[in-house]
């Protein structure tokens, strides 16, 4: 890594952590920064766990009751799918409004998304109104229109970000001062990759209108809301509707923080 321009602030390695979300408490603390999954009954997911050895799995079944906009949903005002999450402003110290942010996450699947609306990923959200329609990202693998897309933009409108075959294993997130990110993500193999560095497929946003790459037909007004100090790190496996169950392990996460000088 560019050590001249990045810092990491922290990571976490979820192989060498047991829990379970499902049976046990909701929050668990790893290497001092408290993370807290939401939506982790039996019905949520058949699995939610840190199991010793592979990582965090999330085995998503959120398919029950046949409403798709009540049942593992991540649009709008609905995120009802499982999803563990720890803010910034725990994982660092000073974190300021001025700061870029680079998020990273390893995660994959035992089976690719296959049905409408399976997802797996990365999020950014304000971290004390995840439900809100302007106050949140992500770039993920998921299945929408019949054909499986990466690096999507999702706040206030669905915006599709470029499709492609490969399975990507590797999400990342960069945010800079006043509200835009980068969205990549692509292959990882034994070490993380520099910021930026990973462009097998990428869109960009803006406040919450999409940029060169991924642009949609029905942008809102620029009203995302994501203040620093509630800038939440997320991961999240999803189904919705009719789908079957999808199998996701996270295996590690880093945050780092571009120099200033």
């Amino acid at each position: 890594m560019d050590t001249s321009k990045w810092t990491v602030e922290y990571e976490a390695d979820f192989t060498s952590e047991s829990h379970n979300f499902v049976s046990g408490a909701a929050t668990k603390s790893i290497g001092g920064v408290t993370w807290t999954a939401v939506n982790r009954t039996s019905t949520d997911a058949d699995v939610f766990d840190l199991d010793g050895s592979t990582g965090l799995r999330i085995n998503a079944k959120r398919n029950v009751g046949g409403d798709n906009n009540n049942n593992g949903h991540w649009y709008g005002s609905q995120q009802s799918q499982p999803y563990l999450w720890a803010t910034l402003d725990d994982m660092m110290s000073s974190l300021a409004i001025d700061d870029t942010l680079c998020l990273q996450l390893e995660m994959t699947t035992t089976a690719d998304t296959l049905s409408q609306w399976q997802r797996y990923g990365l999020g950014l959200w304000k971290n004390d109104a995840p439900g809100g329609q302007h106050n949140f990202v992500v770039v993920s693998r998921f299945w929408d229109g019949g054909k499986a897309c990466n690096a999507s933009i999702r706040n206030q409108t669905q915006d599709n970000g470029p499709s492609g075959a490969s399975q990507p294993n590797f999400f990342e997130i960069v945010s800079y001062p006043g509200g835009s990110q980068t969205l990549s993500c692509g292959a990882v193999g034994s070490s993380f990759p520099d910021p930026l560095a990973t462009t097998t497929y990428r869109a960009y946003n803006a406040m919450n209108q999409a940029g060169p790459g991924s642009v949609g037909s029905n942008l809102g007004l620029p009203s995302f809301n994501i203040p620093f100090d509630k800038a939440a790190f997320v991961i999240t496996c999803q189904v919705q509707g009719s789908s079957t169950a999808l199998n996701s392990t996270a295996k590690r996460m880093r945050v780092l923080r571009r120099k200033k000088t």
